[in-house]
């Protein structure tokens, strides 16, 4: 998913890392990882009707890349929640 959400530009999406970005503040980073992906998605994503939520049909093509249908319905989704 981070790859996607690098590629829709940062004027959509921003992404970074807690451990191969550079962070400039410690008391944001620690609050963020021990937040995590779970608590956050519940967050930003709560107003997302059921049954609406992008779910992947495979785990992986090839190391973390996901085939190219899969990569057009979950850039759609991403796209859905950031652009509006």
């Amino acid at each position: 998913c981070c790859g996607m959400h690098r590629g829709l530009g940062t004027h959509i999406s921003k992404v970074k890392s807690t451990r191969m970005d550079k962070w400039d503040n410690d008391q944001f980073l620690v609050p963020v990882r021990n937040i995590g992906n779970l608590v956050s998605n519940g967050y930003y994503e709560y107003s997302v009707p059921p049954g609406s939520k992008y779910v992947a049909g495979v785990k992986s093509a090839a190391g973390d890349k996901i085939d190219n249908v899969e990569a057009k319905k979950l850039e759609r989704w991403i796209r859905a929640k950031y652009e509006k």
